[in-house]
């Protein structure tokens, strides 16, 4: 799932694809930038900018060689084709979990993709955010919150 499809499901990837490259500076580890450029080519992809979302898949590559689903939608994106799809479970809980992200304030969206779907620390969230180092934490568990609230209400 990446922070561009989140913010898609809220009807603004441009804002995810935003988010994606703010948060690239500040990722050191080259497994956690390819997965950072991955998700910003499936947010190109899905707003129909095709060269962009070339582009960053190659340079997720370039970032790991071994990023298996950065190759696989490569070469189904050269090919004409979608993204290798999961099976039908994962992809209905998926789906709930993006309209549930889509569902909170845009801050606290950010620092749950930020925090577990990037994998940047607390003190790494907050500098992308431009919140305090000292406030992330709790902000964080807000977040987690209230998507648990939003997903104990379920659909809208």
């Amino acid at each position: 799932m990446s922070l561009g499809v989140l913010q898609g499901a809220g009807g603004r990837p441009e804002v995810g694809l935003e988010a994606l490259v703010r948060a690239l500076p500040h990722a050191k580890d080259p497994k956690l930038r390819s997965e950072i450029l991955r998700n910003a080519a499936y947010a190109y992809q899905v707003t129909g900018r095709r060269v962009e979302a070339l582009r960053e898949y190659e340079k997720a590559l370039a970032e790991n060689p071994q990023n298996e689903a950065a190759r696989a939608a490569l070469e189904a994106l050269r090919k004409g084709g979608a993204l290798r799809g999961s099976s039908a479970r994962q992809e209905e809980r998926r789906c709930r979990l993006e309209a549930a992200l889509a569902r909170l304030e845009p801050l606290d969206r950010e620092i749950i993709v930020l925090r577990n779907i990037e994998g940047l620390s607390g003190a790494e969230a907050a500098q992308v955010l431009g919140i305090p180092e000292p406030a992330a934490p709790t902000k964080y568990l807000g977040a987690v919150e209230a998507l648990r609230e939003v997903l104990r209400a379920g659909a809208p």
